[in-house]
């Protein structure tokens, strides 16, 4: 083991990544009539860009981790991307849940 803090933040931010696509995933999916089973590959496009900005957002956050973690010289800019990062990493799954589809509550579909 020759870097187990990387291996720690790889894990951490793969697991977060993973957590965050099934809550975003849990929360804004939308149910469907049994009949409509084969539509179930075409999506909301809000799910499919929070979840496309979330994983960018654990993607750079490792990223940026990993680096300040190897040693390297850290300037503002990298302090500055890692905390825009991890606000959106974190960010993404409570906005999803201020959007989450609710049954039975007046909606429309």
């Amino acid at each position: 083991m020759r870097a187990p803090a990387a291996g720690a933040l790889t894990a951490a931010t793969v697991s977060g990544a993973a957590v965050n696509a099934a809550l975003i995933n849990l929360w804004t999916g939308r149910p469907i009539a049994r009949g409509e089973f084969q539509k179930r590959g075409k999506r909301n496009v809000v799910t499919t860009l929070l979840e496309l900005c979330s994983l960018l957002a654990w993607a750079a956050l490792a990223m940026l981790l990993l680096n300040a973690a190897s040693g390297a010289e850290v300037n503002l800019g990298a302090v500055a991307g890692t905390g825009a990062a991890a606000g959106i990493a974190l960010g993404m799954a409570p906005l999803a849940f201020l959007l989450r589809h609710r049954v039975g509550r007046g909606s429309r579909d």
